[in-house]
């Protein structure tokens, strides 16, 4: 997936830091000030399950495995 800066006519050194950078990824749109890092939760899995799928090999991914959703859930249930 190619990532690109929404507005390439400002090079990044001129970025003004107060505002949010902002990426599209296709029909998505990332902030980078809206990046939480955290434990899963069940509202996440449908959101895990298609990141699994879009990055197998068969899609140009390099993941080795396909995990079921439940084993998903099970492994989330595991962590620490």
């Amino acid at each position: 997936m190619r990532v690109r800066p929404n507005d390439s006519s400002k090079p990044n050194r001129f970025r003004d830091p107060a505002q949010p950078r902002v990426m599209a990824m296709e029909e998505q749109v990332v902030r980078e000030d809206a990046t939480k890092i955290g434990r899963p939760t069940e509202a996440d899995l449908d959101d895990i399950m298609r990141l699994q799928a879009a990055n197998q090999p068969k899609h140009g991914g390099t993941l080795s495995a396909d995990f079921s959703r439940s084993q998903i859930a099970a492994m989330m249930r595991e962590m620490p």
